[in-house]
């Protein structure tokens, strides 16, 4: 039976033609552009372990971080395998690289896909102005190189083609984004009640056919790694019971605060803020009663309220990668805000020229227009900060690079090295890693939560262990008094980090 199709909604108003789409999709188009010329290189650490299993299936050494070692270790193992085809196309090493340019080009469509989402509610103006906030965000510049925008994309594309009745091409892009990560199954329930309320039936054949995407990689998960769940949430858990970590809601909020305001956050107070950044608070709180009006947008942020109320019930620890379904609300309700603002005004314009007896044609576009001339030079500012942010070296990354690479280039191809964040140094430095915060390695978490971070050290015995002098001293750093420690390892290196004390090199003895 054919898939029936919803009426197709375009915006109504003058300016809403192929010349007006057109020159929107031109703006949101050259934002999003520029965001990835100029920002493409920046990443974080936590995306080069999902690097390293690219890297290593790139490589024909199977979807592992360590050779041999069967853990799904990588909270992204779709986009891992995107990466590791590019990686086998293009060569392993442009896997960082092709990554920042899918996250560029990730933005782009998942911009586009919020303005067309609008366009199907007759809401154009407001679409533009949801694509252009989202684009020219400065809370995402540091989630480029993960796969948090990727999956949005996906997600907000599941959006659109719902909407306009395609439930089988939704149910795919749904199928993929929890693939992506398993959170997107949330975005997947959303869409499934809607399908349940709006068409008065059970949507077999779209869970069918999402299903079946998902099946082949959930078994082929399943016999490889022995579980079709990436073995992070465990790892995450344990964080989050040692009391180590910051909660997912107070890390979120400060994040936003620190963003925003500069100091007002207590756990990022000297953090930037972003240029003009301040300005979306009174257009977001606009966007809340302006939500009555633009009620289309209550589904995609529903999904956001369940994506965030399902982390903060679970108390797992706050990354900053987290963040980017916020952003989709935030920059929703921010547009709303705008485009109720653009109506009230010309609602004012035009009991204006009635009182004086006049006709005026629908002035929005001209309105929106100001509106946004009004807002353009904070969109501006913040696009010229795109450019220092991704200019400025983050002195702890240069660092691990350095770290990892040192590692590759004076120790044997077999030796193992014991350090806690394994991002950036796993990847340079191709040896087996032992994590002791168990990310891939789930036998380490009842450890974490005990907050006993040395087991791994002690059990593991690595050939070399990184000492950080400035994170977790009094956990990790705490290895270098401990007894069989001091017998069995000596310092044979330090690696410079600007601005803080040297990563120290120990080395076991035999």
């Amino acid at each position: 039976m054919a898939e029936r199709h919803a009426p197709e909604h375009t915006a109504t108003r003058p300016g809403s033609g192929l010349l007006g789409h057109g020159i929107c999709l031109l703006l949101i188009a050259a934002a999003a552009l520029y965001v990835l010329a100029a920002n493409w290189a920046n990443t974080y650490d936590d995306a080069f372990i999902t690097y390293r299993y690219a890297y290593n299936l790139a490589s024909g050494q199977g979807f592992v971080y360590n050779l041999g070692e069967r853990y799904l270790g990588t909270t992204a193992p779709l986009y891992g395998l995107l990466l590791g085809g590019v990686g086998a196309l293009g060569g392993a090493g442009v896997i960082p690289a092709a990554s920042g340019v899918i996250s560029g080009l990730a933005l782009l469509a998942a911009s586009v896909a919020l303005y067309a989402y609008a366009c199907q509610h007759r809401q154009q103006i407001c679409g533009l102005f949801a694509a252009l906030f989202f684009a020219t965000c400065p809370l995402l510049y540091a989630t480029f190189g993960g796969e948090m925008l990727f999956q949005v994309a996906l997600i907000l594309w599941a959006f659109v083609a719902n909407r306009a009745g395609k439930g089988y091409a939704a149910a795919a892009l749904l199928a993929l984004a929890a693939l992506t990560r398993a959170d997107g199954a949330l975005a997947g329930a959303v869409v499934g009640l809607h399908m349940l309320a709006t068409r008065r039936r059970i949507p077999w054949r779209e869970a069918a056919l999402a299903a079946a995407v998902v099946a082949p990689f959930a078994l082929a998960a399943w016999a490889f790694y022995g579980s079709p769940l990436p073995a992070t949430l465990d790892a995450k858990l344990a964080q989050r019971s040692s009391g180590l970590w910051q909660p997912f809601t107070t890390g979120m909020v400060e994040w936003v605060k620190a963003y925003t305001m500069q100091g007002s956050s207590f756990l990022f107070p000297t953090m930037p803020a972003a240029p003009n950044a301040i300005r979306f608070i009174p257009l977001v709180a606009l966007g809340l009663p302006a939500l009555y009006r633009y009620r289309f947008w209550l589904l995609p942020l529903a999904w956001v309220a369940l994506f965030t109320g399902s982390y903060m019930l679970m108390g797992v620890p706050f990354y900053h990668w987290y963040i980017v379904p916020v952003v989709v609300a935030l920059m929703v309700l921010a547009a709303s805000g705008a485009a109720l603002l653009v109506d009230a005004l010309a609602w004012a314009a035009r009991r204006a020229a009635g009182a004086l007896g006049r006709h005026i044609p629908t002035p929005q576009p001209i309105i929106a227009a100001l509106v946004a001339l009004a807002l353009a030079p904070g969109i501006a500012a913040q696009l010229r900060d795109i450019q220092r942010l991704a200019l400025q070296p983050d002195a702890v990354e240069e660092a691990y690079e350095q770290a990892g690479r040192w590692v590759d280039q004076h120790t044997p191809a077999e030796a193992s090295v014991g350090y806690f964040e394994i991002g950036y140094l796993g990847y340079y430095a191709h040896r087996r890693i032992v994590d002791p915060l168990g990310l891939i390695d789930p036998t380490l978490a009842p450890h974490v939560a005990r907050r006993d971070l040395t087991f791994a050290y002690e059990r593991e015995r690595p050939n070399y262990i990184i000492q950080n002098q400035s994170i977790f001293t009094e956990y990790i750093g705490a290895v270098a008094s401990l007894a069989w420690f001091q017998s069995d390892y000596r310092e044979v290196a330090r690696i410079p980090v600007q601005g803080r004390p040297d990563l120290i090199v120990f080395q076991r003895k035999t």
